[in-house]
């Protein structure tokens, strides 16, 4: 799996039209806001449950699964040659060593989240396709998008806030 990451480009070197993985830190132009532990990201993937009576199990209690939210904004990833742009309109974005977050929502104490997040200033690899940059993206920066098979990958190599 990591064999993926392991060739890695500058970012002042990218090719448009070519796969390639760049290494740097993450940099935000906006920021989401995790659900339940209320953490500022650019992506998060956030399961929320809620501790109640099952139907399995004869009734006992039990922690059952009420939400799943996944979601990401695009973000800028910079290394000592420049910047790259990582575009939000991926389908798929596959997320490997993100910052793991869990904890109770409320003073009641019947609801938990449990996630992973990936915070600005993280150290990543982004492997994606280098592509033609549309309105939408920042002007004048090579922009990453899906390969042919419609993925993106980031490895979190550092956490900003450890």
């Amino acid at each position: 799996m990591f064999l993926r990451f392991r060739k890695k480009t500058k970012i002042s070197e990218l090719v448009e039209g070519t796969l390639a993985v760049v290494e740097g830190k993450v940099v935000a132009k906006d920021l989401l806001m995790a659900p339940g532990s209320k953490t500022k990201c650019v992506h998060y993937e956030v399961m929320i449950e809620t501790f109640g009576t099952g139907s399995r199990a004869r009734g006992r209690a039990m922690w059952i699964p009420e939400k799943f939210d996944q979601r990401f904004t695009g973000f800028f990833v910079e290394d000592e040659s420049g910047k790259v742009w990582v575009a939000d309109d991926i389908e798929e974005l596959i997320v490997d060593g993100a910052r793991q977050e869990a904890g109770i929502i409320g003073k009641s104490g019947r609801e938990r989240y449990m996630g992973r997040v990936v915070c600005e200033g993280d150290q990543v690899r982004v492997r994606g396709m280098v592509a033609k940059g549309r309105k939408s993206d920042p002007a004048d920066v090579p922009v990453l998008r899906a390969n042919e098979k419609g993925k993106a990958e980031v490895l979190v190599k550092k956490h900003a806030l450890d």
